[in-house]
C-alpha cells in the first residue's frame, strides 16, 4: 500500500481510537470527540463498532463499495433529501450553541432587531427577520416553523454543493463517495434546523467557494461562481473578510490557466463583485471592527499557544471536520507546494486557521462553535481532494472510502441528535464547565448563567440554583444573585430567595428587580422589617410606582402596631 494511503488508514484508526477511549480520559480535555460519554449507549457503540468493522475487515468494505451505484447527480437528490430530513427530525432543544437562544423563532418576534444584534449585516436581517415575519403572516407558520423550512433549503443546497465538489476532484466511484463524505459532514448539520443567523448562509457560501476553487485550479472553470460566493458571504457577514486572500488566489488561478480554459470576460467580471459588496459594505464592517469587536472579540496574541486554549482550538476543529487528521495527507504528495490546488485551498484554509487561534468569543469555544465552521469547511474540502487522490490513484484501496464515510457520517448525525436531547446536552455543558481543564472565570460565570436559565425554564429548580452557585462563584454578580432569588421563588422557597435578593441589593443598591423581589419575599413570608428594608429602596428608585404602594399597604396592614 503507498505511504498516502497507509497514512489515510492509520489517520482513520486513531480517530476511531481517540473517539473509543476519550470518555475514559479524566475532565474534558477531549470535548470535541468524547461523545460517548453523553449518548446513550445505543446511540454511539453501534456506529463505532461499524466503523471498526470496515476498517478491520477490508473484503467487506470492498463489497461494500462495489455495490454502491455509480455516483449520478440523481443520487445528490436522494442524499439531499435525506440530510434535509435529519435536519427536521432533530429540532434544535438544547439552545446551548451561540446565540441560538435568541437566533431562532424568538428573533423574528423583535420589533427593532438591530438594537440587539448591533452587529448584524442588512442581509442578515433581510433573511432571517423579515424573510420570516413575512412568511409567518402568509402563510400561517410560526417564526421558528419559518426558520426551520429555510434551514432545509440549506440542507439541501449544501448536499449539491458537496456532491459538485465530490465530482470534481475525483474520477473513480470509490473517490467520489469518500469526497463527498469529508466534504458533507461535520457539526455544521445542526445549524440547518432553524438557526437564523447569517454564518450558517455564509458557510453555504464557503463550501461553494471550496468547490469553485478547486474546479478553477483543475479546469479554469467557475471564476465567476467564486466571486459571486465570496460577494453573497461579504454582505451576509463580517467574517467572511477572511475569505479575501481565497479571492486574490481564484484571480491569479484565473490569469494563469491554460489558454484553452481561461475564464471568458463575462466570468471576469462575476469574479469583480467582491468589490461591489466591499463597496455596499465596507463602512458598515469598519465601524463593527472598530467598536463592538474590539470589545468583544479582541485578538488573542500569544495566549492562543497556550495549553487550553491550544487544546480548545484542536477540539473544535475536530468537531468541525470529523476527517481532519487526514488533512496530514497534504505533506505526503509530491510536489504539494506546486500544485495548483494547494495554492487555492491553502489562500481558504490558513486565513480561518489563524481566525481559530487568534480571535476567541465571548462565551467560548466549547458554545462558540459555530463562530468557526468555516475553518471546518476549508479543513474538510481539503482532506475531500486529498483522499480523492489517493484513492483514484490506487483502485486496489478503493475498500478505505467506507471508513472514509462513515468516520465522517457517524459523528456528525450522533451530534445532530444530541442537540435535540435537552437534558444530555444542558448536562454535558455543565461537565465541559466544571472541568478539568479549568476555564477562565468570565467563561464560567457566563455558561453557568446561561445554563441556569436554561433549567429555570425547564423546571429544574435543583439543577437552575446550582448553576447559578457555580456562576456566582466564578465571578459574583449581582444581577445572578436576582436570577438565583427568582429560581428559589418560584420553588416555594421564599427564604433562600430572600437572601439572595439581599445580597443583590448589597452589591447594587441601583437594582430595581433586587428591591421587588425583597419586598415580595417579605410579603410571603411576613416579614415585616425586611419589607420596611425594602421599601427604603423601593421609594428610592420607584416612588410613584404601583408596586411600592402595594408594598407600603402591606406593611400597614402587617406591622404590629397597626394591628
Amino acid at each position: 500500500m503507498p505511504a498516502p494511503l497507509r497514512y489515510v488508514f492509520a489517520a482513520l484508526a486513531v480517530t476511531a481510537l481517540l473517539r473509543a477511549v476519550a470518555p475514559l480520559v479524566p475532565g474534558r480535555w477531549l470535548w470535541g470527540i468524547d461523545l460517548a460519554r453523553d449518548l446513550p449507549a445505543a446511540a454511539f457503540w453501534p456506529a463505532w463498532l461499524a466503523l471498526a468493522a470496515a476498517l478491520a475487515w477490508p473484503a467487506l468494505s470492498a463489497t461494500v463499495i462495489a455495490r454502491l451505484p455509480a455516483p449520478r447527480w440523481p443520487h445528490a437528490l436522494v442524499l439531499s433529501l435525506l440530510l434535509a430530513a435529519l435536519t427536521w427530525a432533530f429540532p434544535e432543544r438544547a439552545f446551548v450553541t451561540g446565540d441560538t437562544t435568541l437566533r431562532h423563532g424568538a428573533f423574528a418576534q423583535l420589533e427593532h432587531p438591530e438594537q440587539f444584534t448591533p452587529q448584524a449585516m442588512p442581509a442578515d436581517l433581510a433573511l432571517h427577520h423579515a424573510l420570516p415575519r413575512a412568511a409567518a403572516a402568509r402563510y400561517g407558520i410560526t417564526y421558528d416553523t419559518a426558520g426551520r423550512i429555510w434551514g432545509l433549503g440549506l440542507a439541501i443546497a449544501w448536499t449539491f454543493v458537496a456532491w459538485m465538489l465530490a465530482r470534481t476532484v475525483a474520477r473513480t466511484p470509490a473517490g467520489t463517495w469518500a469526497a463527498f463524505g469529508a466534504a458533507a459532514f461535520g457539526a455544521q448539520l445542526a445549524l440547518f434546523n432553524g438557526y437564523a443567523k447569517a454564518t450558517v448562509d455564509m458557510n453555504l457560501c464557503v463550501l461553494v467557494l471550496a468547490a469553485a476553487l478547486l474546479a478553477l485550479a483543475r479546469h479554469g472553470r467557475r471564476l465567476g461562481v467564486a466571486g459571486l460566493a465570496i460577494a453573497a458571504a461579504l454582505v451576509l457577514h463580517r467574517s467572511a473578510v477572511a475569505l479575501l486572500p481565497a479571492w486574490f488566489a481564484a484571480l491569479a488561478l484565473g490569469a494563469t490557466a491554460p489558454r484553452e480554459s481561461r475564464p471568458r470576460p463575462l466570468e471576469w467580471l462575476l469574479a469583480a463583485a467582491p468589490l461591489a459588496a466591499l463597496a455596499a459594505v465596507g463602512p458598515r464592517m469598519w465601524r463593527t471592527f472598530t467598536t463592538f469587536d474590539s470589545a468583544k472579540h479582541a485578538p488573542h496574541g500569544l495566549s492562543a499557544f497556550a495549553p487550553v486554549e491550544l487544546n480548545d482550538s484542536l477540539q473544535t476543529l475536530l468537531l468541525l471536520a470529523p476527517l481532519a487528521l487526514l488533512a496530514g495527507l497534504w505533506f505526503l504528495r509530491a510536489g504539494w507546494w506546486r500544485r495548483r490546488e494547494s495554492l487555492a485551498l491553502a489562500a481558504l484554509v490558513l486565513p480561518q486557521v489563524a481566525l481559530l487561534l487568534f480571535v476567541r468569543p465571548q462565551q467560548g469555544l466549547y458554545r462558540d462553535w459555530d463562530v468557526y465552521v468555516s475553518v471546518g469547511i476549508a479543513v474538510s474540502a481539503l482532506v475531500a481532494w486529498l483522499v480523492a487522490e489517493a484513492l483514484d490513484e490506487t483502485p486496489s484501496a478503493a475498500w478505505l472510502a467506507l471508513p472514509v464515510l462513515l468516520a465522517a457520517a457517524v459523528p456528525s448525525v450522533q451530534w445532530l441528535a444530541h442537540q435535540s436531547d435537552r437534558a444530555r446536552a444542558l448536562a454535558r455543558a455543565s461537565d465541559v464547565l466544571i472541568g478539568p481543564p479549568t476555564r477562565p472565570a468570565d467563561v464560567r460565570a457566563a455558561g453557568y448563567d446561561h445554563l441556569g436559565m436554561m433549567w429555570m425554564a425547564s423546571g429544574d429548580r435543583a439543577e437552575a440554583d446550582r448553576a447559578y452557585a457555580r456562576s456566582i462563584e466564578a465571578a459574583p454578580n449581582p444581577r445572578l444573585f436576582v436570577q438565583r432569588g427568582m429560581n428559589a421563588s418560584l420553588a416555594g422557597d421564599y427564604a433562600a430567595a430572600r437572601e439572595h435578593y439581599a445580597r443583590a441589593v448589597e452589591l447594587n443598591p441601583e437594582l430595581t428587580l433586587a428591591w421587588r423581589g425583597l419586598a415580595t419575599c417579605a410579603s410571603a413570608l411576613g416579614d415585616v422589617p425586611t419589607m420596611e428594608h425594602a421599601l427604603v429602596g423601593l421609594r428610592r428608585l420607584l416612588p410613584n410606582d404601583p408596586f411600592t404602594r402595594d408594598a407600603e399597604a402591606w406593611l400597614q396592614a402587617n406591622r404590629p402596631a397597626a394591628r
